[in-house]
């Protein structure tokens, strides 16, 4: 008895000591502490109890083991239940739930570390080791001043960010952010018109005016992707080296797909300023003003790095308006020298990078984010207000005598201060809603943009309340508008702006009265070069567009 007694004994602890080994551990837990630090039961336990299965927390980051007490994040929440580990670990584990306690804690100290290069939603491309498979989903943790959090997409830079990918049979399974760090070069998207794919692409390497057929190059290589790059630049052109449009610096990365080949162009970021701030303001306006839109432009694109839209192909704008307008023309010694001027310098609020919206002309005061839904940014102000005269420009009365005074604001040499637009509603008949009727103003907000425009059909009535949607779908009856100059355009899809009162309704037309070009949110370019040409400098523009904001070097 005594000998079977004792094997008895030795299968118990050579069990504990497997149990031991892959971190097997009983944790009394029924109650845990949750991110607000109150006890409760978690969902963990009570699914396991109440289906009478195990549950498996995936992927959860594993904090510490101090005190007896396991402290783990998982799907955004902190937890701590009381148990012990055989031995110190801090990462990526998946704990299992049996009943009322942890049963078991597979830990994964496998990892790769490289810098993301692009994404979708089944790969990643890190620098140092090419394609890696990944899950579909997964979660993304970082330590930020001695605590994990967890992470989003969005928070990663493709090109930049350094991260440390947790594997798992070979497949990526999670992911650790390394420390933030500055982009110093930025990706750009080269649309082709409204589409991202190239049909045929050809090359021109200004070191040599050698020319490049990208598709048969990529073709007869055998490559899906393929990098170019000149140290004295390169060209777009035609089969017979035509040039079309202006130099290429940096790199120019080719992605071959079915469609035909997508173009990113590859730059450091004072480069692409000096691209970006000649496509978005004319060298004429002025050194501060200049300035200024270098401090928004890099501001902006310092903000938009993280977008999504194109991880596929590792870039982090396009070069539209959707973003910033970028390559649209060549460099120039002005904009060139507002770059160098401002250089490294972006716009705070609270030590954060703010949104630095710009747009064209204001009507003497510019709009607030109110206008876009939601409530408006502390950072954003409704500059000019002192142009209306103490004016409540929410009311139609007064906002109709704004559009009439004679006081003159820093946009009035815009041709867009003051336009009309004729609407021609007999040229569209919905077949649900019928003929549009009438349109009513409903509401405004201080600045005197419209926030909410209710449009009579035939058949019913629609209110519509954001200002991007308010102008185009004004613009599908636009069949002109008269500019302040009396220039006529009959080629705008879209009303210029939602700073409008409605003057005239007659039988099949209706006649706007507005001021302004564009969002109206933000800096004002037109405004910042009449306060240039009144002696103000560009840190002075830009605080009076924007509120709490402090400019410094990022």
């Amino acid at each position: 008895m005594k000998g079977i007694f004792k094997k008895k004994i030795t299968l118990v602890i050579l069990l504990l000591t497997v149990i031991s080994l892959i971190f097997t551990g009983v944790i009394l837990a029924k109650m845990v502490k949750d991110t607000s630090g109150e006890e409760q039961r978690a969902w963990f336990f009570e699914e396991s109890i109440q289906t009478g299965q195990p549950v498996v927390l995936e992927n959860a980051y594993i904090i510490s083991n101090d005190g007896n007490k396991l402290t783990f994040l998982y799907d955004y929440k902190n937890y701590e239940v009381d148990g012990n580990m055989s031995q110190e670990y801090t990462g990526i584990g998946d704990i299992h739930i049996d009943g009322e306690k942890v049963s078991k804690i597979s830990i994964k100290p496998d990892s790769i570390k490289g810098v993301l290069q692009s994404y979708t939603e089944g790969e990643l491309v890190l620098k140092e080791h090419g394609i890696e498979r990944k899950n579909t989903s997964l979660p993304i943790y970082q330590l930020v001043d001695g605590q994990v959090k967890q992470r989003e997409w969005t928070q990663m830079i493709i090109g930049v960010s350094n991260i440390q990918c947790v594997m798992e049979k070979g497949v990526v399974c999670g992911i650790i952010l390394q420390e933030d760090i500055v982009p110093s070069d930025i990706r750009v998207l080269m649309k082709n018109g409204s589409d991202i794919f190239r049909s045929q692409v050809y090359v021109k390497k200004k070191s040599d005016d050698s020319i490049i057929h990208i598709n048969q190059y990529m073709s007869d290589a055998g490559l899906t992707t393929y990098t170019l790059e000149d140290a004295n630049g390169m060209m777009l052109c035609d089969a017979q080296g035509n040039e079309t449009g202006a130099l290429f610096e940096g790199k120019l990365h080719f992605y071959l797909e079915p469609q035909g080949i997508v173009l990113v162009n590859e730059l450091p970021m004072e480069l692409y300023l000096k691209y970006v701030l000649p496509s978005e303001m004319p060298k004429s306006f002025g050194e501060e003003a200049l300035k200024a839109q270098a401090v928004c432009a890099r501001t902006y694109a310092y903000t938009h790095m993280n977008n999504q839209s194109y991880a596929k192909y590792g870039a982090n704008v396009d070069n539209t308006t959707s973003f910033q307008a970028y390559h649209n023309t060549h460099r120039t010694a002005e904009t060139d020298a507002a770059v160098d001027g401002t250089i490294g310098e972006v716009a705070t609020c609270n030590g954060e990078l703010i949104s630095c919206y710009y747009f064209s002309t204001s009507p003497g005061v510019t709009n607030n984010t109110s206008s876009w839904g939601g409530e408006n940014r502390e950072y954003i102000a409704c500059a000019g207000l002192e142009f209306s005269e103490g004016l409540d420009l929410t009311k139609d009365s007064d906002f109709s005598r704004f559009m009439t005074q004679q006081e003159v604001s820093y946009d009035a040499v815009s041709n867009y201060y003051r336009w009309k637009a004729v609407l021609d509603i007999s040229t569209i008949h919905d077949s649900e809603k019928g003929a549009l009727k009438d349109i009513t103003v409903k509401k405004r907000n201080e600045a005197g943009y419209v926030t909410e425009l209710e449009l009579a059909y035939e058949n019913t009535t629609e209110v519509l309340m954001h200002e991007n949607k308010i102008r185009k779908v004004l613009g599908a009856y636009l069949q002109e508008v008269i500019l302040q100059n009396e220039q006529v355009r009959t080629d705008l899809s879209m009303i210029p702006s939602a700073c409008f009162e409605v003057l005239v309704n007659t039988d099949g037309q209706i006649v706007l009265r507005g001021g302004g070009n564009g969002h109206g949110i933000g800096m004002s370019q037109y405004g910042a070069r009449g306060m240039a040409e009144k002696g103000y400098n560009y840190k002075e523009i830009i605080d009076y567009y924007f509120e709490n904001v402090v400019i410094k070097k990022i």
